[in-house]
């Protein structure tokens, strides 16, 4: 647990994503490229991660995590250092972007959770709530951080240091701290029984497409927002050190939404607690259209914090709940697939309201409606099927013979 928490940490989302924002200014302004043209780096990473995230999943499932998980942290390191050194031209930086994503794909939420949901089972939502938080930690520790390296070294100053954060730090807690409960292949003798559908049987049930529609509207909301926070204060005139202190109230929220999600989802019906969290974040999108206070801002930071910290905890719990867990790796990455298409969508939205209109009141409106409209789906789910109903929706179609 505190290696899956610390991992995520310095995952794919708060190294590759949530740190975008730091970097949009700078190379706007040492290459000329607008903002909408560098935002196509995050809808190149997000559609890649998207892509490969099933496939992942499945190797997950079949190799183990560890066998995925330290190859990949070792190329997405180098990869940062790859971009620190980069000196143009778009295409470069665009291309680098795409590899960032083939790595990032094994250091994902969804390969940190399938160790979390294998240990746990009676307080998964409690447990996945603490170590999903990792996320929230790295929101909260790295931006201050990565502002004030990319102030006084520049943006090739904060590529390295990411790089530093993955290499130095991740991989040797990962590599001699995080343990796989055994469960499938060689040693199956000592696994767990495991009960699940398959990711077609899942495919067959309509809460499977109720939960990938509104994860992808909730992605367009998470990385729209994350991608464009640090450029969207900066337009409102906060300061540098206000901008690091305000993404980091978000990064808090994150925690106390993982934290309180997590402990709700265990307790609650879900379809409250889907609303309650996702009221925030809509809040949000609405209160910086309306201006640009610090104290709105800081507000507005910790509600949009709080419905991104939930939104994983919805999509890992209720992947489990719904489907099982015996092919949870390989249904999980669809779903994490959905909703890193909409983390793609997101940027190109904001970024291109920002550069053909001069601000981001268009596109904060797109995305609040966008959120608004996610919450419908999850409304329909229905409960929580027992592990005897689960095994027996997983059991394959009888056959019919004819009988002459």
């Amino acid at each position: 647990m505190v290696a899956a928490t610390l991992g995520m940490a310095g995952s794919y989302s708060p190294i590759a994503v949530s740190s975008f924002g730091f970097f949009v200014v700078p190379l706007n302004a040492e290459f000329g490229w607008g903002r909408g043209d560098i935002s196509f780096a995050v809808t190149i990473l997000s559609y890649t991660v998207a892509l490969l995230s099933p496939f992942v999943g499945a190797l997950v499932d079949r190799v183990g995590v560890r066998r995925v998980l330290l190859p990949s942290l070792c190329a997405f390191g180098l990869t940062l250092v790859a971009l620190a050194l980069m000196s143009g031209p778009l295409a470069l930086f665009l291309g680098l972007y795409f590899l960032l994503a083939v790595s990032g794909a094994g250091v994902t939420s969804a390969v940190y959770s399938q160790v979390i949901v294998r240990w746990y089972d009676r307080s998964r939502g409690t447990a996945l709530g603490i170590g999903l938080s990792g996320i929230g930690i790295g929101l909260v520790v790295l931006p201050p951080l990565i502002q004030q390296i990319v102030e006084r070294f520049g943006w090739r100053g904060g590529y390295l240091f990411l790089a530093a954060v993955v290499v130095l730090v991740v991989f040797p807690v990962c590599l001699v701290w995080l343990k796989e409960r055994p469960w499938v292949g060689k040693d199956s003798s000592k696994a767990a029984p495991a009960s699940g559908l398959s990711l077609t049987q899942a495919a067959r049930q309509p809460r499977f497409w109720f939960m990938s529609f509104s994860f992808f509207l909730l992605g367009i909301f998470t990385t729209g927002f994350s991608a464009h926070m640090v450029p969207l204060l900066a337009d409102l005139g906060m300061a540098g050190a206000m901008i690091g202190l305000a993404v980091s109230v978000k990064g808090f929220t994150v925690i106390v939404g993982r934290l309180g999600v997590g402990w709700l989802l265990d307790r609650a019906d879900p379809r409250v607690v889907v609303i309650v969290s996702l009221v925030g974040p809509i809040a949000c999108l609405i209160m910086l259209m309306m201006g640009g206070s610090p104290w709105l801002v800081f507000m507005a930071a910790a509600l949009a914090g709080f419905g991104v910290g939930a939104e994983q905890d919805f999509m890992c719990y209720f992947t489990g709940k719904y489907f099982g867990v015996k092919n949870y790796a390989r249904i999980y990455g669809v779903m994490y697939a959905m909703l890193i298409f909409g983390s793609g969508t997101g940027p190109l939205i904001m970024g291109y309201c920002q550069q053909f209109t001069g601000d981001y009141t268009l596109g904060l409106g797109v995305l609040a409606a966008l959120t608004t409209l996610a919450i419908v789906p999850l409304m329909f789910l229905g409960r929580y099927p027992t592990n005897e109903e689960v095994d027996l929706a997983a059991l394959p179609e009888p056959t019919v013979s004819s009988g002459v």
